[in-house]
């Protein structure tokens, strides 16, 4: 988007000095400075003593003009013994005047530039100044500003140069709308209001980034790039490249859990996503899981974005977790967001929860008849370069959630309350950093903290497995207060797939239940594994495998998951 600056820098350069290559034979060059023996780099005498004699003055005022010595002169050079021997002297070393900028058009309000007033004569700090003041520009609407330094002023007296710059800022102008190259399954119009914009926007490089940040947050793209300026009919657009994420969204996941005797467990789950089902933003949302032979979840969610324009989300949903026949967990929650721009969205909730309990008389980890309604805020903060196999960026999600429980269950021993309050704390964060060409670093942070006074099987969070800490059994420990991450190195076959190692580590509280009449099994520990796969893209979707394993496994006996998702 920026205007590249002709700059025959070269030639200005040559005007303020003068050379006059010496002939003779020479292997070894030695150089007096001011009437002193210099010391050079190695990498100069080398290409002196290799250089042709005609050339080696040439080549040693070269040098100091670009260390700003613009006054250097040959006093005189002779030969003996097989050495070339040059005396110079070398005068001031020059400095940077306040350069004198002539803008064509009148710029209103200031501009921010650095100072080089002062700091030694270069071709780099000049070229870098005249950048600074186009991208200086840039910022103010002014997307086709050229500049070129039209003269250096030599000053001999105080060894100082003044650069004389023309800059034409050319004109502002409003975004009349977006085009997009590769787009096929979204409609633009939709797009250009999730992208935040607005009749009258001036062009500007930060409206360029916010956008490009917008639509990248839709989860309707794996990868958007940096917008052009274009034109039609006079009309000033911003066109991106982008690559579409599939509208409908399939993942499956099969896992295979050994066991001491050698036979072992296999377990999977489902989930559908339609995008843009219904209308442009809307979003329909089914899963299944099948954790073990009578453990079994349900859910069935649908939102709508941005609905008559507004940058808002809202959404509902139901869940039901079957477990044998010990309890029927149900969930039903409204909830929605605000977007605020940049990748950022403020969530809020409430969700009712009720937990139909079995009628079995012993109390150890046995369910109670509840239900519980919560009201929760949080937020959530992305910015990812692609989708489905970042590179770069970060994914951070907070959700605080406060509510009331109520037990209706005669079970309860009189010396619990049946009503008190809770709060649940959520946080996930993922960090996806390049440390070289193809090798990727992918950090994940998920804590769960919940504060109440008393607790039951129902209340515990359920993790371990293959999308918490791999290398343990599905859902294999359960806690009030749990935090792990895990550190994933990848290694970049190509864009779409790649190897990868990792390890991970956790620490968990299980506390003591309302059920239970001693401390025998609350628990805390310190968790690690360990593990590797590979991730590759097939014309159905992205097929993962992984294997991993813990210390209380040998290598042999590892959780081997195999994923299949299409889609992000």
């Amino acid at each position: 988007m920026r205007a590249t600056p002709g700059i025959l820098f070269l030639i200005l350069i040559a005007a303020l000095t003068a050379v006059e290559p010496a002939a003779g034979q020479s292997d070894s060059v030695v150089i007096y400075s001011n009437g002193e023996r210099e010391s050079f780099p190695s990498l100069l005498i080398t290409e002196l003593n290799e250089a042709d004699p005609a050339a080696r003055e040439a080549v040693l005022l070269q040098w100091y003009s670009e260390r700003a010595f613009l006054d250097v002169a040959v006093d005189s050079s002779r030969y003996a013994d097989a050495v070339h021997t040059i005396y110079l002297t070398t005068g001031c070393r020059y400095e940077f005047a306040e350069p004198e900028i002539n803008y064509s058009d009148t710029v209103s309000g200031a501009l921010f530039i650095p100072q080089i007033s002062g700091a030694p004569f270069s071709a780099e700090v000049i070229n870098n100044y005249l950048l600074a003041v186009l991208s200086e520009l840039e910022q103010k609407g002014f997307m086709l500003a050229e500049g070129e330094i039209r003269s250096l002023n030599k000053n001999s007296e105080n060894c100082s140069v003044q650069p004389f710059i023309e800059i034409h800022p050319g004109s502002t102008f409003v975004l009349s709308g977006l085009l997009f190259d590769g787009l096929q399954r979204n409609n633009p119009v939709y797009l250009n209001r999730v992208a935040g914009v607005r009749e009258g926007q001036m062009i500007t490089p930060q409206l360029g980034q916010r956008i490009q940040r917008n639509l990248t947050a839709t989860d309707l793209f794996n990868s958007v790039t940096e917008p052009d300026l274009v034109f039609v009919n006079n009309d000033a657009y911003l066109r991106y490249s982008v690559e579409e994420q599939r509208l409908n969204f399939f993942d499956a996941l099969l896992g295979y859990v050994p066991d001491a005797s050698g036979k072992g467990q296999i377990m999977g789950s489902v989930e559908i996503l339609l995008r843009n089902a219904v209308t442009d933003g809307s979003q329909i949302d089914f899963s299944y899981e099948q954790l073990q032979p009578l453990v079994s979840r349900l859910f069935l969610g649908a939102s709508q974005s941005y609905p008559a324009s507004l940058p808002v989300r809202i959404g509902a949903s139901i869940a039901f977790s079957q477990q044998d026949s010990t309890y029927l967990l149900q969930n039903g929650e409204f909830g929605g967001g605000y977007f605020i721009g940049s990748g950022f969205e403020l969530i809020g909730n409430i969700r009712y929860e009720r937990v139909v309990a079995g009628e079995s008389v012993m109390l150890t980890e046995t369910a109670l008849n509840t239900r519980t309604v919560f009201y929760g805020l949080g937020f959530r903060w992305r910015e990812l370069d692609r989708m489905l196999i970042p590179t770069r960026g970060y994914d951070v999600r907070v959700m605080l959630e406060n509510g009331r429980k109520f037990i209706n269950d005669d079970r309860l021993p009189e010396t619990f309350d049946d009503r008190y309050r809770q709060t649940i704390l959520r946080s996930s964060v993922r960090l996806y950093r390049p440390v070289a060409t193809r090798h990727i670093l992918a950090v994940r942070l998920e804590s769960y903290l919940m504060q109440s006074p008393a607790f039951l099987i129902t209340d515990l969070y359920r993790f371990g497995g293959s999308k918490s800490m791999r290398g343990y059994r599905e859902e294999q420990f359960r806690a009030s207060r749990v935090g792990w991450g895990d550190l994933e190195y990848r290694f970049l076959l190509d864009r779409t797939s790649y190897i990868f190692g990792f390890g991970a580590l956790g620490h968990y509280q299980r506390p003591q239940l309302i059920t239970e009449s001693t401390s025998q099994q609350a628990s805390s520990g310190w968790l690690k594994s360990l593990g590797f796969g590979l991730g590759y893209t097939t014309p159905i979707g992205l097929i993962k495998f992984s294997y991993a394993v813990s210390p209380d496994d040998d290598l042999s006996n590892g959780k081997v998951h195999i994923s299949i998702t299409s889609g992000h």
